[in-house]
């Protein structure tokens, strides 16, 4: 990936872009879930960019940038992740970053790191609050894993956001259930949202060639429980009245 070129950023106005850049890291992705596209996309392989080489383009376009999104797939623990931070404060370039962090074991000083180096908000892809769906689905993570990543990374970093899916052709309403109880449990943190949206089979993953002969869209179902939910439900009953409601 070092080898090509940099986007023609002098033909860019950055203002037309609320003066946000977004940087790529890597190429493909090291899981495996069967409702993503990408593993199969890129024949199960993921390449990285060189910490130079993201430093490289960072400092050509720092100076138009009020913030960035860096494009990482990385375990937070990764080596390279912290040898960006480095070369951030080494090149002393100080502009607010966000980006993706990985569900998984938190290094002691990671979090710490990031934040050091101007990042200020991190997401994480939850996908689900039903510990079934995920062993279903082949996130190498449970819930409870999840949940504890997060709380630990909102107590430092700025702002998280934390992603979960409905709607898998395989879930029951009590998977439904437990995936909204999650969003509930997530959104009692002071600063993390949480987006809940209905899954959209992409043609060329795993689970929409199991499931495309049954799959059907429905053009007058719209989703009323999109992000934000809102509010903190306690338990299973107060779930079903919402849900009744609409």
């Amino acid at each position: 990936l070092d080898s090509l070129p940099f986007p023609a950023y002098h033909k860019i106005d950055f203002e037309d872009y609320g003066r946000m850049g977004f940087v790529p890291v890597s190429r493909g992705c090291g899981f495996a879930c069967s409702f993503c596209s990408a593993s199969d996309f890129w024949g199960g392989k993921k390449v990285e960019r060189s910490v130079k080489n993201i430093i490289q383009e960072l400092c050509l376009i720092e100076s138009n940038l009020e913030r960035f999104f860096l494009a990482y797939y990385s375990q937070n623990c990764d080596k390279s992740i912290h040898r960006f931070c480095s070369e951030m404060k080494k090149e002393r370039i100080d502009v607010p970053w966000e980006s993706r962090g990985t569900i998984g074991p938190l290094s002691s000083d990671f979090l710490e790191t990031v934040t050091t180096a101007s990042c200020w908000k991190l997401h994480y892809f939850v996908v689900s609050g039903s510990n079934r769906v995920l062993n279903k689905v082949g996130t190498p993570f449970a819930v409870e894993e999840a949940v504890n990543v997060v709380r630990k990374s909102s107590a430092s970093i700025e702002e998280i956001e934390v992603s979960l899916v409905w709607g898998f052709p395989f879930a029951t309403i009590e998977d439904f259930y437990e995936t909204v109880l999650c969003s509930t449990t997530l959104m009692s943190m002071s600063n993390v949202e949480v987006s809940m949206t209905l899954l959209s089979p992409i043609p060329s993953s795993r689970m929409y060639r199991e499931y495309c002969d049954s799959l059907r869209f429905d053009r007058n179902f719209i989703s009323k429980l999109t992000y934000p939910l809102g509010g903190v439900i306690s338990n299973y009953q107060e779930l079903i009245g919402l849900v009744q409601s609409y």
